[in-house]
C-alpha cells in the first residue's frame, strides 16, 4: 500500500468518524516499526562487514596481541 499523506488529524478524523461500532486500525505506526528494524538489521550487518574487513586488511585478525 503507497503512502496517502494521512495527517494525525485525518486519522483522528476517521477515527471519530468510524466511532464505536467499528474497529479503526492505523498501520503507519506499525510501517515505521518495520522500517527501524530494518535499518537496525542492516546497520548492524554491515557493520560487522566492516570490521571483518578492517580486520582481514590489518592483516593482524581479531586478537592482534596473541601469536
Amino acid at each position: 500500500m503507497e503512502d496517502r499523506g494521512a495527517t494525525n488529524e485525518d486519522v483522528n478524523v476517521i477515527r471519530e468518524m468510524a466511532g464505536t461500532e467499528f474497529t479503526f486500525s492505523d498501520h503507519r505506526q506499525r510501517n515505521q516499526q518495520a522500517v527501524g528494524s530494518y535499518y537496525s538489521y542492516t546497520l548492524f550487518i554491515y557493520g560487522f562487514l566492516v570490521a571483518i574487513a578492517l580486520s582481514t586488511l590489518s592483516g593482524q585478525g581479531v586478537y592482534p596481541l596473541v601469536h
